[in-house]
Order: C-alpha cells, then structure tokens, then sequence
C-alpha cells in the first residue's frame, strides 16, 4: 500500500550509503528524516517512528538548535508526542507536545494527542483545559480543522469524571 511504498523510497534515499544522505542540504535532510518517521507512524510503528524521530531529528537539535527551522522543530515535537501517545508513554507525550503547542499553539492537531494524553493518564480535567484552549487558539481560518477540535471538545466534556 502507499504507507509500505513510502517507507520503502525513503529507506533507499536515507539508509546507509543512501544517495539521498549525500546530496541533501542539512534542511532537506530534516524534513527528509521527518517524512521517513511519519511512513513509520502511517504504517503504525510506533517504536521505529520514535527511534527515527529521537536518533535522526531530537539528538541533533538538543545539541544545536539552529540545525532545523522552528516548523521543523514543532513537527518533531508533535511526531514524538504522536508516538509516545500510542506507546502508553502519556507524560513523555504530555512534555513533548506541550512544547509544540508552545512553539506554535494555532497549527492544526497542535493540542490533540496532549488532550488525548492527558485523558489516559487520568487527568480529565486537563484534557478539557486543553482542548478549550485549542478550540480558542488552534486553525482559525481552518473550517475542518476547527469541526475536528470541536468534536474531541465535546467528547471530552461529555466524559463522566
């Protein structure tokens, strides 16, 4: 399927001796690695998308910030929080995704797996705090994105404490 073709045409530009790890500007190999970690999560593997996001993207940009662009840097963020949501790591997705909501707090799905983190852990309270936040803040010139904030909203608010 598409998810198995991407993941395969990124491997053979990134893997070892790959021609793409030679001819690409430090950026473009960024967004490179970034694409590569989302065929992971497309294809559900959380563990190799995270790996892929901490070894390639995380490690690199704790040593030197000015290696990756602010947008890069959120959809870093965003993609571990992604992950370690769907690995039961709720406070690691908690931190992480609260640090794109704080480098961006009005890109679309910015508050999603925080709330969604937030609610598995326990902590409803949170979770409706965050996404009426993101209701407040997050896509105002985006009508779906909007429709989609509203819905986890009123899920989370009509979930029984």
């Amino acid at each position: 399927d598409e998810a198995d073709r991407l993941y395969n045409e990124a491997m053979a530009l990134l893997g070892p001796g790959g021609p793409g790890c030679k001819r690409l500007a430090i950026d473009q190999s960024f967004d490179m690695y970034i694409f590569f970690a989302e065929c992971l999560e497309a294809i559900e593997n959380w563990e190799g998308a995270k790996d892929a996001y901490i070894e390639k993207l995380f490690k690199k940009v704790m040593s030197d910030p000015t290696i990756a662009s602010p947008i890069q840097q959120r959809k870093m963020f965003m993609g571990l929080s992604r992950c370690c949501y769907h690995l039961k790591e709720y406070d690691k997705a908690i931190d992480l995704g609260s640090a794109a909501i704080d480098m961006n707090r009005h890109f679309p799905e910015v508050h999603k797996y925080v709330a969604l983190a937030q609610k598995a852990s326990g902590d409803l309270g949170g979770a409706r705090k965050t996404m009426a936040e993101a209701v407040c803040y997050e896509t105002p010139w985006d009508e779906e994105n909007k429709r989609e904030v509203m819905e986890l909203y009123h899920q989370l608010m009509d979930e029984e404490i």
